[in-house]
């Protein structure tokens, strides 16, 4: 499904991606081929072209995000300019941030890339 070269430029783009750079390619290994099995099936292809590679890059980095999510960081301060709302009664503090959106499966992190893989998907004939 995924050749060698294919492999390679996948992690040497990850790895280039800010705070991907410490990640060795065994860490990412997981990621390529649930990736390619997931991509190989939506497109309806064996082997998946090079010309992916890109798109394959942002899909596995997202992936490695899923199967490996960094825990929230305690005893930070928090920036006074994304504070929504404070209330002192049960002491409630609301962010003013955009909540980020969870997949829970590879197939998930894929629909987000379904006009990027659109023009390589397969048509096969009953």
């Amino acid at each position: 499904m995924v050749t060698k070269e294919l492999k390679d430029s996948i992690i040497d783009i990850v790895i280039k991606k800010p705070g991907k750079e410490n990640l060795k390619p065994e860490d990412l290994n997981e990621s390529i081929e649930r990736v390619a099995i997931v991509v190989s099936r939506y497109c309806r292809l064996r082997n998946l072209p090079y010309d992916l590679r890109y798109t394959l890059a942002d899909i596995v980095s997202d992936t490695y995000d899923m199967l490996n999510p960094t825990p929230p960081e305690e005893d930070v301060e928090i920036d006074e300019s994304k504070v929504k709302s404070i209330k002192q009664g049960d002491t409630t503090i609301e962010l003013n941030v955009a909540a980020g959106q969870v997949c829970e499966n590879v197939s998930d992190v894929v629909k987000k890339y379904v006009k990027d893989l659109a023009p390589y998907k397969g048509v096969f004939w009953r």
